[in-house]
Order: structure tokens, then C-alpha cells, then sequence
């Protein structure tokens, strides 16, 4: 599952877990593979620089954030260190919960980037959680970010338009949050009765 940021992925992700869905969160893998010890961490120091080192040895997140959404070839030299590392864990998790006994027949990883990064085409199914770039810039705001952060967040993803365009199947959360645990509900029907 995609979206922009603030889209309601990760609320939308929730209702899945909820049905029964395994999750996994592409955010959070990002901050593992990253962190101190992390397979990424080296490599992404090695690209950026010490000075977004914290002295506990990990990356600070918000001033990385802050040069790569200023600079889109910095972005992108981000994302080839740290895209392939977090779809090498995300297989390894999956892997580790079947041979765990794991009883869901449907994973549900969620992350902005997956069309940026074509990771969407290792996926069975695509799914595009949508709202309006106003929603968007308040929700973002509403993080703590200022308006011209948001507004490079946004910049920096793919459109909605685009990402759409590849959906298998979407959900316009401008909607009320019974109406998006509805649509959730509905695609994680489908996707049962597809997994068979």
C-alpha cells in the first residue's frame, strides 16, 4: 500500500492488521536499517556525512530529512542505499512469519516510495491511499513541519495522478474514518477471496 504523506496510510494499515493482515511498515524499516548497527547506517554516513551523526551514533533523522527533501539527487542517492536494504528485510520478515507459523494470507506492506522506487511491481497487488495536497499540507502541518516542508514532502513523491494511474485497487481517505475502515474492509475481502 502507497500514498503521499500524510495520506492515511498507516491508519489504513491499522484497520488491515485489525481484519488480520500481517503489516509491515516501510517507515519503520527505513529507521532500522538505518539506525546504529543498522545494514544501511554506514553506507548512508559514508554518502552524507558525519555532521548527521548524534553522538549515540545515530542518524539524525530530521536534519537527513531536511537536506535530501531540499536536494532531489541527494533524495535519490538516499533511496538507492536504503530501498533495497528495506525490501531485503521485508522479505525476511515475511519469510520468518510462514516458517513461524504465521496464520494471515495477507501482507500488507506499507510506504510512500513503493512506485517511486518500482517496488510496487514485487507486490501482487497495489493499493493507493489518496486525499487532497490541502489535506495532505495540514496533516504534515499538523506534525509540526511548517507549510514549505510539507509542501518539499509532497514535491518529492509521486502524484496521486501517477500513482493511481498503477492502483489496483484506492481509497480517497478525505472521507470519515468509518467510510476508509469500510473501503479497507471491502479490499481486505477481496483480497482474501483472491488468495483463495
Amino acid at each position: 500500500m502507497t500514498g503521499g504523506i500524510a495520506s492515511g496510510k498507516s491508519t489504513i494499515a491499522g484497520f488491515f492488521e485489525e481484519f488480520g493482515a500481517l503489516t509491515l511498515d516501510g517507515d519503520l524499516l527505513a529507521h532500522e536499517v538505518m539506525n546504529a548497527g543498522g545494514c544501511a547506517h554506514d553506507e548512508v554516513v559514508a554518502a552524507f556525512g558525519e555532521e548527521i551523526v548524534l553522538p549515540d551514533g545515530r542518524i539524525d533523522r530530521p536534519a537527513l530529512g531536511a537536506r535530501v527533501f531540499a536536494d532531489p539527487e541527494a533524495l535519490s542517492r538516499l533511496n538507492a542505499i536504503v530501498h533495497p536494504r528495506v525490501h531485503e528485510e521485508l522479505k525476511r520478515r515475511i519469510e520468518a512469519y510462514v516458517a513461524g507459523g504465521g496464520e494471515s494470507t495477507i501482507a500488507v506492506f506499507h510506504a510512500a516510495l513503493i512506485v517511486e522506487s518500482g517496488g510496487y511491481r514485487n507486490m501482487d497487488r497495489l493499493i493507493v491511499a489518496f486525499c487532497s495536497r490541502e489535506t495532505q499540507v495540514a496533516r504534515v502541518m499538523q506534525r509540526g513541519l511548517s507549510e514549505a516542508e510539507a509542501l518539499a514532502r509532497i514535491a518529492a513523491q509521486s502524484s496521486n495522478e501517477t500513482k493511481l494511474a498503477l492502483a489496483d485497487y484506492s481509497i480517497n481517505t478525505e472521507a470519515s474514518l468509518e467510510q476508509t475502515r469500510k473501503a479497507a474492509r471491502e479490499i481486505h475481502r477481496r483480497l482474501l477471496d483472491r488468495a483463495g
